[in-house]
């Protein structure tokens, strides 16, 4: 899923009062169901919603988020990248590396070791993704390489 995505679900939360129930908005946005909870999980690691039982609730950082400027939004977007292993892991290598850059290769390496159960050409993807919106860091696909920004 997209960093749209999740911020799209923070927006729709925002203008019904801060909650509504998954099963409502999958109906309302024409979203199937199992993708809605892969998005609705990612803004609940990025701590910025809460989900009792079915219904999604935007906490005080998701509320923070949706009324922040575009500037302050990739600010905190990029805060809470820094709260996920991976993201810090892979920032923290770029930033000892003396030209912060690293190979695609090694990330790939990187997920497949933290995350061997996952498809790791798809967790690179939504690495990159989110890392770009938050301006973390940025992915070169002519040279395939990943660097801070």
């Amino acid at each position: 899923m997209s960093a749209v995505e999740i911020v799209g679900l923070l927006e729709l939360l925002a203008t019904r009062g801060g909650q509504e129930d998954v099963f409502r908005i999958a109906v309302a946005g024409n979203k199937e169901f199992g993708h809605l909870i892969a998005v609705v999980k990612a803004a609940e690691m990025l701590n910025f919603v809460d989900t009792p039982k079915s219904t999604v609730i935007l906490e005080a950082l998701g509320k923070r988020f949706v009324q922040a400027s575009a500037e302050d939004r990739k600010a905190i977007w990029r805060d809470q990248l820094l709260t996920l292993s991976l993201f810090k892991e892979i920032h923290d290598v770029l930033r000892r590396q003396r030209k912060h850059r690293v190979d695609r290769d090694f990330v790939l390496e990187t997920i497949v070791i933290r995350l061997p159960q996952e498809n790791y050409e798809r967790v690179f993807e939504t690495l990159v993704g989110w890392a770009r919106f938050g301006d973390l860091f940025s992915y070169d696909e002519a040279k395939d390489t990943v660097s801070l920004e």
